[in-house]
């Protein structure tokens, strides 16, 4: 109803609809370093697709095997099926993750009416721990479960609900962590920290509104706890139906959500608080203040062999800093960056990795540019370094040691496994210590029984040191430490600890020994001490917190190590002292869910084989019926092929005798993997009224009639087709317009499979326009346009690109016949053939509607020669009739101001030289419905201008308050959200969530020839005479005015009816005198 009522009232202004704008595009890219997603591969089992490339083989077969294990968990949550199968795409870690084009953004995007249907795709990555792996799966697959509940299926549905419904993203985020991971020691580290820092967090939407997430998956929790876990998929069924998520809330839970979110934070309250004395106050201990900013995490921390240095990392949303820090005096200095802020992507926190050297203060870091492993050992007192590659046979280094003063000690992946190897840095060769399918991570040198050994941490279930490669078996257990004793051929497997139910992980070492490690048996990652040889292990912290990194090198007693609280990451020094007694309590959680202690006995896994039940002669039915005559043999009853599951039917032994979790695993067969070819899906349609300028195109300065010829309102609809990993893009669209004059059609085709994306457009628009309104019969005139744009883009990263597009014009006008000289008129074809070069940095983000964070600039450049080729009347060909050269840039910038709002800032500018030059006009906004010309501004004589267009935005007056061969620019607007300040809840009515309050100024100039002062210049000029009397002499009068124009104002911005509409309230200012107020009503966001 909505989409009609809006149709209608917009259809009713049509006619007066107008743009005449230059349509200013930015946009971020995706860089391809490599060439590996040229060939896909796939595999299809009961309820997934996989689909994987080469390398990445190894970690596609797990991901097969473990998304048909907890398939059915996730959808029993949700209790919800789905006719389509889910599409896996795997990837081997988060930076060729990263190069994919999927969810890159589109041009002419809009949210108006824009439906994704392509909501059953998830992407998986491998971070070295198939744990993570599984978790990933879980939270795909219950994203998809949930979009398909919440929006529907087919394309109807689809279309409906993405309108109608408006839920609040801790729903959404919440149900979808709950499924991956129902609750554990992390996020139950993290609400606590929350709560603990802010008692304002008690309130949910307070939460809510900050860490959707966070929030969403308690309140999930609490539900399943308190209400019982099938409640949830009623709440999410009933909230779909009714569209009201209070309501289904009180339907389902017999109270309302104010109840709800009472009896919510009550619970945690004493949940909590029963647990304020249980841990050590961090005020004993020796907080180092260290340059990492507020919210900004250490991912790595080494203390050198003489612990005099402390060398730590920061990771910024992917810029990375290495810092040395001198204990001695309290001094650091940071020694090397890299990368850049990335706020569009999952940042990688594995990379750098840094080691000291043994001996001399010299600190190796590996770091990761443009996919390429890379190695600097840098000097620390004179910070000389020197750079080095890795070999390229490394797909990723997980941990970095030194095992003496050449060789590395690492953990690496090199066929999706992560294993144990030596690294030569002097002869660039590697040794593999460990090839299996096991995890095996935090690899640290260590003597043991005399011998070199290495320290590790591992998921494996045996200590059989072998060759082999996944099959049935899962690497899902929790990990345990391990020394591989020897480094020679003569090596084995010690096995430290064997704890079923929970990991030990990042092991130190200690002394000759000792070793620290980090375990959650109390509910939080402490610390703990064990002896290597018999076994006996001591805790080490008792904190409040989760520790995520720690450090100490062997024979000091300074132990180092972080964790998250207030807001910061936060580094502790601890002065350990082995005759220090620390005891544990468990938290409240896991004293609730894991009440007994941990089982220290290794136990192997075991595969249940099922037994076949005998039936023995003479165990017969009985019944009132006698036997009949004959028996048939119990074979020939047998009906082959009536097997519920499809999959059984058509391939024997479709699992295997594997269990895990008290699920059967499925097998794999390398037979039914196949290549995956090209397949095109509709991605989204969109219909829209839209009035706004296709493919940037210029207007002809030729005729009478200097005004811009308005492009109307239309009713635009476009489509877009998209392959699978979305290489490919197909835009097909036709604008309507609403006069019925001026119909447009474009195809778009991009090719983004390579480092170099390319685009391949066409573009036609046929419009009559009126020659003579005065004559009889009214003589009119019809131009068709075609434009072909071919375009080249290569990106240098995410943010920075240099585009290149060449585009063939062709311009034909013709007179509508009425009489004998529109009969023999001449038609008139032009032909333009131009290059454009721009380079375009954009770092921008959208914190809502119309508000946004960041930069985003262009700096281009254009050439334009109009030609003549004939072929119809003879072979007739001028190369060149008129040159057009252009030259501009539009930068703007945004500043957050609390949190909401922000402080817009625009520059802009472009100058055009040559025989055929451009006439900018300046005055009004972009997309400016009912908009005004302003005929009392002269217009340059002469006839070597061919183009004319609008340079928006300049408030307070109407089209052409000032014109010329060059302009510049500047508008500064302030923006703000008010009801996002006064409102506690974070979801809410769209016009209410998406107001804003602006006030705004404006300032700009268009002048001819060298500068805006100059004497020939037409705005001071003006020609007197006296038409009545045919005067053959005529007067110029020359007479200031200022070039420079000014406006200031107010407005509001919404939605409305699925319409970004602006209202304006604009005073000018004009060679100082303030004119009076003038409104603007325009769509469109920003500027």
């Amino acid at each position: 109803m909505k989409t009609i009522f809006s149709f209608i009232l917009f259809s009713f202004f049509g006619l007066c609809l107008n743009a005449q704008s230059i349509n200013t595009s930015f946009g971020k890219n995706r860089v391809q370093y490599h060439n590996d997603f040229t060939s896909w591969t796939r595999y299809e089992t009961e309820n997934f697709i996989t689909y994987w490339y080469g390398k990445s083989r190894n970690i596609a077969q797990p991901v097969v095997q473990m998304a048909e294990l907890d398939h059915d968990e996730v959808q029993q949550i949700l209790e919800h099926t789905i006719s389509d199968k889910i599409e896996i795409i795997v990837y081997i870690d988060i930076s060729d993750l990263k190069q994919s084009n999927i969810g890159l953004e589109e041009s002419f995007t809009s949210k108006t009416g824009k439906t994704k249907i392509n909501g059953n795709k998830m992407f998986v990555y491998f971070d070295g721990n198939h744990l993570n792996l599984r978790k990933q799966i879980r939270q795909g697959i219950a994203e998809v479960y949930l979009s398909s509940i919440i929006y529907g299926s087919s394309f109807q549905e689809i279309v409906q609900n993405a309108l109608l419904l408006n839920l609040p993203e801790w729903f959404k985020e919440g149900i979808v962590a709950y499924s991956g991971s129902k609750w554990d020691y992390e996020i139950d580290d993290e609400l606590r920290e929350l709560l603990d820092y802010n008692p304002k967090f008690y309130e949910f939407q307070k939460l809510a509104k900050e860490h959707p997430r966070v929030a969403g998956h308690s309140m999930w929790n609490f539900i399943a706890q308190n209400y019982g876990e099938s409640t949830i998929a009623n709440i999410i069924y009933l909230t779909r139906i009714n569209r009201n998520l209070e309501n289904s809330f009180l339907f389902i839970l017999g109270d309302d959500f104010k109840t709800i979110e009472n009896d919510w934070s009550s619970f945690l309250e004493s949940k909590y608080d029963s647990e304020t004395d249980n841990f050590t106050l961090t005020d004993s201990l020796n907080e180092q203040k260290l340059k990492n900013k507020k919210g900004v995490p250490i991912s790595h921390m080494k203390l050198s062999p003489n612990g005099k240095l402390l060398a730590y990392v920061t990771n910024h949303n992917g810029k990375a800093k290495v810092y040395v820090r001198d204990l001695e005096n309290d001094s650091e200095k940071m020694i090397f960056k890299n990368s850049y802020k990335n706020f569009f992507q999952a940042t990688d926190y594995n990379y750098p990795l840094i080691a000291w050297h043994p001996q001399i203060p010299e600190l190796s870091i590996i770091y990761e540019h443009r996919d390429v492993i890379k190695q600097r050992k840098i000097f620390v007192p004179d910070e000389e370094y020197e750079d080095d590659v890795l070999t390229q046979d490394f797909q990723r280094i997980y941990s970095l040691e030194y095992l003496d003063g050449e060789k590395y000690l690492m953990t690496a992946s090199k066929d999706g496994y992560s294993d144990l190897y030596i690294y030569n840095t002097r002869l660039r060769s590697s040794e593999r210590l460990t090839e299996d399918y096991y995890d095996d991570l935090d690899a640290r040198p260590i003597i043991y029984e005399g011998e070199q050994s290495v320290l590790f941490s591992s998921n494996r279930t045996t200590t059989k040191l072998e060759r082999n490669r996944i099959d049935t078996i899962l690497p899902l257990d929790q990990f345990d430490l391990f020394i591989l004793k020897g480094l020679g051929k003569e090596k084995s497997l010690i096995q430290l600890t064997a704890t079923p139910e929970v990991s030990e992980i990042k092991p130190q070492t200690s002394s000759s020994n000792d070793v620290f490690y980090l375990k959650e048996s109390s509910g939080i990652l402490n610390a703990y001490s064990i002896n290597i040889y018999n076994k006996s292990i001591t805790p080490v912290t008792n904190l409040e917190r989760n520790i995520i990194i720690h450090n100490k090198v062997p024979n000091s007693n300074k132990y180092f190590f972080s964790y998250y609280d207030e807001g910061r990451y936060k580094v502790f020094l601890k002065d350990y002292d082995r005759k220090e007694k620390v005891w544990l309590k468990k938290t409240n959680y896991y004293a609730t869910e894991k009440p007994t202690e941990d089982n220290e006995v290794l136990i192997p896994f075991m595969p249940i084989e099922e037994e076949e039940e005998v039936i023995t002669e003479g165990q017969l039915f009985q019944s009132e019926f006698s036997d009949p005559v004959e028996l048939m043999p119990i074979e020939s009853y047998v009906q082959k092929g009536n097997e519920t599951n499809v999959f059984s039917k058509y391939f024997k032994d479709y699992y295997s005798g594997s269990v895990q979790d008290g699920k059967r695993v499925i097998k794999y067969s390398p037979m039914r993997a196949n290549a995956s070819r090209v397949k095109f899906r509709l991605a989204d349609f969109t219909t829209k009224l839209d009035n706004s300028v296709l493919f940037e195109g210029l207007e002809s300065y030729a005729g009478d009639d200097k005004e811009l010829n308005n492009v109307p309102m239309g009713i635009l609809f476009k489509g877009t087709i998209k392959d699978l990993f979305e290489d490919y893009d197909i835009q097909v669209g036709v604008r309507l317009p609403t006069s019925f004059n001026g119909y447009e059609y474009f195809f778009v085709f991009d090719d983004k499979k390579s480092l170099i994306d390319r685009r391949f457009a066409v573009y036609r628009k046929s419009e009559t326009s009126i020659i003579d309104p005065t004559a009889f019969p009214i003589q009119r005139e019809k131009r068709h346009t075609i434009l072909g744009m071919y375009q080249i883009k290569y990106p240098f990263d995410i943010y920075n690109s240099l585009r290149l597009t060449g585009s063939l014009r062709l311009d034909k006008y013709l007179s509508v016949v009425v009489d004998a000289p529109t009969l023999n008129a001449p038609k008139v074809n032009e032909k333009r053939l131009s290059l454009k070069a721009e380079y375009i940095f954009d770092n921008s983000f959208d914190v809502s509607t119309n508000i946004k964070n960041g930069t985003r600039a262009k700096v281009f450049m254009e050439g334009i020669n109009q030609f003549n080729l004939e072929l119809s009347d003879g072979f007739n060909i001028d190369p060149s009739k008129g040159i057009t050269g252009v030259l501009g840039f539009d930068a703007r910038h945004y500043i957050p101001i609390f949190k909401q709002a922000v402080f817009a800032l625009r520059a802009t500018g472009a100058t055009s030289f040559g025989s055929n030059r451009i006439v900018y006009y300046l005055g009004g906004v972009e997309n400016w419905l009912f908009n005004k010309f302003d005929n009392t501004i002269p217009l340059p004589p002469g006839n070597d201008f061919s183009y004319k267009v609008l340079a928006p935005h300049l408030r307070g007056f109407k089209n052409n308050i000032r014109n010329g061969n060059s302009y510049a620019l500047t508008n500064a607007e302030l923006r703000v959200p008010i009801f996002r300040f006064l409102s506690k809840k974070p979801e809410g009515n769209s016009f209410f969530k998406n107001f804003q309050i602006t006030g705004f100024f404006d300032a700009g100039l268009a002048w001819y020839g060298i500068g805006p002062n100059a004497e020939d210049n037409p705005l001071n000029t003006i020609e007197v005479s006296n038409p009545m009397d045919n005067p053959v002499i005529t007067v110029n009068a020359r007479y200031f005015r200022d070039p420079l124009v000014m406006g200031y104002g107010f407005g509001f911005r919404s939605n409305l009816l699925g319409y970004f509409i602006k209202f304006d309230y604009a005073w000018g200012i004009e060679t100082g005198v303030t004119q009076d107020p003038r409104m603007y009503l325009s769509l469109g966001t920003d500027f």
